[in-house]
């Protein structure tokens, strides 16, 4: 296996070896020559192992094996005009086109061959990662987001192709990119491995299509001024049709003289045609502007037909003017859902009478962008829930108030603050009060189990998005649990081919953590639901809570369905109530609809899974007596230095209030509290806004204030203390969007019109989908102030502009423009050309769509083989440390006396000797016994031999000495047998080693031995 080192230069530091070898000779001087050589050895190879490893070695593996990667252009363009004509005559759309070729195309794969498809519009998603099935069969209608990047395409397909494979990219596109840069992208993948990208042009060219290109009114206007509106027409043939302006959806009259109804008539030639309106402003904020053109409907062979025009979505552009005109209130009414003299209009009523213009509508129709927020100078949510409210939406107000300084108010019903569902949500967070109840109700007073479905059919995709109907499920499930109060019990029961308790019933007391548990649900098995309502039973009947509810969420057709609706009846007949949420074409309805039925619920048909949230919020939002208390009391006005209670004298009693309690923050100001001193109104600033929170409402619980003098003057206090106050006119603003960019542009003069320089110009710039992007407008003349940033999504772009000179604040400016949907229809024909440079700027080649066949798309030729880099300093390290500590070991081991020729002869003379006494001794003994038996019968006259302890002292005495001599004698051998040194030659020697302690007394010894 090839090895390779990405840093060679590092082993010029072996060159280090050589002083190393020196120095070991030098100091390794007392070792013997085989345990200095190891020494050396070990020294050298720990020092190459070192640098082998800062040399970054790593062991390269040749592979054969080819992924190519098809990446598809679905979007609308393509989708629109690709269709293509096959040999048959037949035409069939782009996307099924690009799969008949693949088909062909990839029909000589080999075993190891791969292939992956990777879809893309406005964002990219992988279909099916590299792999040696059959990938063709997945589906490709995928939308996910309007325009097209190919960039981020190509860069997720190079991401797809495994690390031991060759890799090829075939692009299919018409080669026009609304967003990001492909040849950039390209360049940044050059810097890797070799990549050959391959294009295949889905090409067009339409003869006959009307677009509308722009509407061009002035970003900013004085109050109930005329503007001029210029409609921007482009043309391929020569079409017939009425153009329509309408402004806040109210159609102009704009017919020419002579003309009848409102439209102007056109009969449109090739090429550009430019219509000019004059338009009257009213005394609204903003001004919203939608040019539409019809083309006539004519009769053809084939039947009818648009006159020179083919898509519809091409055919309207959008626009807006700012004024600094007089601003109104929007009322969003959840009591009678805007319905005009319904109980809902009658704060409306007061705060018109009081000169105030009020907008009503319904709840469900609150603008979705910062632009239809902007014409409001406040926004009144009354009895408004939180499920008709969803995150996003919820995200533009709190940038409303905080970031365009608008003012906002919620006030109280049955249906807001917590008892709406607004606890835990994104909005409760800038309100004056807290939503969750005091500590002393602890009681639960409500015990929800959610059922949910995690069968294998719920791995689905949503919508052709890249999430999972499970994901958006869970997501949706989550977000119930945590709007629901902490006194709340709540469990979680899943169920496929079987049922299983995920969260016992428990105190609702850690929301978030129970949303993450949820949020963990996966996927996989069969739908028998039956188990899970059993389950749930089983589990509410623990509780003690007033209300008992199930909330059960299935995608699918559940085993024995028609015993759901009993088990449902004989659980509403313990007190338990079932409501059923039905999500997919093959949910069983029917049975769905007859469970909620029979339960004492309401069931939900979630035709769009996105609206999951929505649905589950409202689900399990119920009224409940801890959150609403409806008896009456005496509103009590406290001294705060509040001018929103200012005048109003003794208020009459209020009858009912929604339960909060106090925010502990220092700038919220409680100006009207119950006597149990619980918050009635509060108020604070939040940003550039302010918040209000009354938590009464202004109707029902209301009803002794309605011929109380002092309703419409509080009301009215309320309303205009918390609206936006009036912009200055020192900022001139503009935004245009052009070709995927926002420019914007500021142009800062004083009130003699000179220039201002010097500004510091931060802004906040919020996107169509709500998010928000910070950027800095830089100074490019006398008093001009530009930015600009990337606006590929159709809609609104409002830019927040907080102008800052030194340490003051100057009156923030508020400017946009409006990117019009459709962009990528406003094309005529296939780019080629840019397919044509990215293929040149890869390497790769430009194919032909109609001839798969000469694809060849696992052909290797011109692909170099993928090289596996392993690294290796994993393996480097663990030599490393061994080699180490072999190192310490041979210099502080003296292992070579166990094989030294010398060592082994006088060990083995030692024992010869030590053998021999211990004969000899052995023999003696022997004798003496002998001796002894044979005189033993023998009588003797003579006395016997005692010793005295003097006598034994000597003779232990001689014994030891003589073995000493003994020993001494065999060293004095051993040393004699080794070689002689000439003391004079070593004289030097000793003077260099006599600063060692060790070598000296070795020599010592060595003197005492000899004498």
């Amino acid at each position: 296996m090839p090895i390779r080192f990405e840093q060679p230069e590092w082993f010029w530091l072996l060159l280090l070896a050589a002083p190393i070898v020196f120095l070991a000779a030098v100091w390794f001087v007392a070792m013997t020559p085989s345990r200095r050589a190891s020494a050396i050895i070990l020294r050298f190879a720990l020092l190459a192992l070192i640098l082998a490893m800062l040399a970054s070695a790593a062991s390269v593996r040749r592979t054969s094996i080819l992924a190519a990667v098809a990446v598809i252009d679905v979007s609308g363009s393509v989708r629109r005009f690709g269709d293509q004509t096959i040999e048959n005559g037949e035409r069939i759309d782009a996307v099924e086109a690009v799969r008949r070729y693949l088909a062909v195309a990839s029909a000589r794969r080999g075993p190891e061959d791969l292939l992956g498809i990777v879809v893309f519009d406005g964002a990219a998603a992988a279909v099916a990662t590299p792999s040696r099935g059959n990938v063709l069969e997945r589906g490709f209608d995928v939308t996910m987001r309007q325009g097209t990047n190919i960039a981020e395409a190509i860069r997720l397909g190079r991401a797809l192709i495994p690390p031991d494979a060759a890799g090829r990219i075939v692009l299919f596109s018409d080669g026009h990119e609304t967003g990001g840069a492909a040849l950039a992208a390209i360049r940044e993948l050059r810097s890797g491995s070799p990549l050959a990208i391959d294009v295949v042009p889905i090409r067009y060219n339409l003869e006959s299509e009307v677009v509308v290109e722009s509407v061009d009114v002035p970003p900013t206007a004085a109050a109930e001024s005329t503007v001029s509106a210029r409609v921007v027409l482009r043309s391929t043939g020569r079409s017939t049709g009425t153009l329509r302006l309408y402004r806040e959806g109210q159609q102009l009259d704009i017919a020419a003289a002579g003309e009848e109804g409102p439209g102007r008539r056109l009969t449109l030639e090739p090429g550009l045609s430019v219509q000019v309106v004059s338009v009257p402003l009213d005394q609204g904020r903003v001004h919203r502007f939608r040019a539409v053109f019809e083309p006539d409907i004519i009769e053809t062979e084939g039947g009818q037909a648009r006159s020179g025009d083919r898509v519809a979505e091409n055919n309207a552009a959008e626009a807006f003017t700012i004024t600094p005109g007089k601003g109104s209130v929007l009322l969003v009414d959840g009591v009678s859902g805007g319905r005009a003299g319904g109980a809902g209009s009658t704060l409306a009523a007061a705060l018109e009478e009081n000169g105030i213009a009020t907008q009503v509508i319904a709840s469900g129709a609150i603008p979705g962008d910062l632009i239809g927020l902007q014409a409001f100078d406040m926004i009144i949510l009354e009895n408004v829930p939180a499920d008709v409210v969803p995150p996003a939406m919820q995200q533009q107000l709190m940038a409303y108030v905080r970031d365009l300084g608008g003012g906002l108010a919620m006030v109280g019903g049955p249906d807001s603050f917590g008892a709406g569902g607004w606890i835990g949500s994104d909005l409760a967070e800038i309100l004056p009060v807290r939503l969750d109840l005091p500590e002393r109700l602890v009681a639960p007073e409500a015990a929800t189990v959610f059922i949910l479905d995690n069968s294998g059919s719920m791995r689905r995709t949503v919508l052709g998005s890249t999430d999972t109907q499970q994901a958006v499920a869970n997501a949706a499930a989550a977000l119930a649990a945590r709007s629901l109060d902490k006194s709340d019990e709540v469990a979680v029961v899943t169920f496929n081919s079987i049922a299983d308790v995920l969260i016992p019933l428990r105190r609702n007391d850690k929301p978030e953590e129970v949303a993450q548990r949820i949020l963990s649900i996966g996927s996989g098995g069969g739908t028998d639901m039956a188990p899970a309502l059993y389950l749930a039973r089983d589990q509410l009947r623990k509780s003690e809570a007033k209300l008992r509810h199930v909330v059960v969420l299935t995608d699918g057709r559940s085993r024995s369905s028609e015993s759901l609706p009993d088990i449902a009846a004989s659980m509403a007949a313990d007190g338990i109530r079932i409501s059923t949420i039905a999500v997919g074409d093959d949910a069983d309805t029917g049975s769905l609809a007859r469970m909620a039925e029979r339960g004492g619920g309401t069931f939900y048909n979630a035709v769009n899974p996105l609206a999951l949230p929505q649905i589950f919020l409202k689900a399990v939002r119920v009224v409940r007596t801890p959150l609403i208390r409806e008896s009456p009391f005496e509103p009590v006005i406290r001294d705060t230095g509040s001018a929103f209670v200012e005048g109003l004298g003794t208020p009459p009693p209020l009858n009912g209030i929604v339960l909060t309690r106090r925010r502990e923050e220092p700038t919220i100001l409680l100006p009207m509290v119950t006597p149990a001193n619980e918050p009635l109104l509060a108020h604070w600033n939040v940003g550039l806004g302010r918040v209000v929170a009354f938590t009464s409402d202004a109707h029902e619980w209301a009803q002794p204030w309605l011929d109380w003098p002092g309703y419409q003057q509080f009301w009215t206090q309320v309303t205009r203390g918390a609206s936006r106050q009036p912009t200055s006119r020192t900022f001139q603003a503009g935004a245009t969007p052009q070709d995927g960019r926002l420019a914007i542009r500021i142009e800062a003069l004083d009130d003699d019109g000179r220039p201002i320089d010097g500004v510091e110009m931060p802004a906040t710039v919020f996107t169509p989908r709500g998010d928000a992007r910070e950027i800095r407008l830089m100074q490019t003349g006398p008093g001009v102030y530009e930015a600009a940033i990337d606006a590929t999504d159709p809609g609104s772009y409002v830019a927040l502009v907080k102008p800052r000179r030194g340490d003051q604040r100057l009156e923030p400016v508020t400017v946009g423009g409006t990117v019009g949907e459709g962009d990528e229809f406003r094309v005529f024909e296939d780019n080629a050309e840019l397919l044509e440079a990215i293929a040149a700027e890869a390497g790769g080649r430009v194919l032909d769509l109609a001839d798969p066949a000469a694809a060849e798309l696992f052909n290797r030729a011109g692909i170099p083989p993928r090289e596996a880099v392993t690294p290796l300093w994993p393996v480097l390290l663990s030599w490393a440390i061994a080699v180490f500590l072999a190192d310490v070991a041979t210099r502080r081991i003296a292992w070579d006396r166990w094989v030294s020729r010398a060592f082994g002869a006088g060990v083995v003379d030692a024992a010869r000797r030590s053998i021999e006494a211990r004969g000899g001794q052995a023999a003696a003994t022997m004798d003496a016994l002998r001796s002894g038996r044979s005189a033993q019968p023998v009588a003797t006259t003579e006395p016997a031999i005692s010793l005295s302890s003097d006598d034994a002292a000597k003779l232990a005495a001689q014994a030891r000495d003589r073995r000493r001599k003994e020993r001494l004698a065999a060293v004095k051998d051993a040393a004699s047998s080794a070689p002689i040194v000439d003391r004079a030659s070593a004289s030097g020697r000793e003077d260099k080693e006599a600063g060692s302690g060790l070598l000296a007394a070795k020599r010592r010894a060595t003197e005492r031995f000899e004498d």
